[in-house]
């Protein structure tokens, strides 16, 4: 794939969780989460941690679907970005260099969608058994789905 300006990979800036980058996601294979046929790219939101994300060099992400007719709700959460209804595919989370994430910041979620996203990959990566050590309150706000 040549790169455009518009797909040049973000390099030597902080990246910030909750923030949505268009990715590369062509090598792909099987049922993994693959670019979108028409743009070559996927849009995906960071869900690394910032201490993390200040590294520059590798991110964890969650890539992004606009087709909302069959949300599995234990493992995606719905988004509304830029106006357009969507899910994040949170069980299809994996780790990128930085280079991957093309162009700039397309934008950020809310914190709202966050927290949901926060609480299917509590799920996806089967974490929820270990709130109950990190204290009561924590555990029952992200167990109580």
């Amino acid at each position: 794939m040549t790169l455009t300006n518009e797909k040049m990979p973000v390099v030597n800036r902080v990246i910030k969780r909750g923030e949505v980058y268009y990715v590369n996601l062509d090598d792909a294979i099987g049922h993994e989460q693959k670019n979108d046929k028409d743009t070559e790219r996927r849009l995906a939101v960071v869900v690394s941690n910032n201490k993390q994300n200040e590294q520059n060099k590798v991110v964890v992400i969650v890539p992004l679907s606009s087709k909302v007719h069959n949300i599995k709700p234990t493992f995606q959460a719905p988004t509304l970005f830029q106006g357009k209804p969507g899910k994040a595919k949170c069980e299809q989370v994996r780790a990128v260099d930085v280079e991957r994430l093309l162009g700039e910041k397309q934008g950020s979620l809310t914190e709202a969608e966050m927290e949901n996203i926060d609480k299917k990959l509590l799920i996806v990566l089967d974490l929820v058994k270990y709130l109950g050590r990190l204290g009561e309150s924590k555990g029952k706000r992200y167990y109580s789905l």
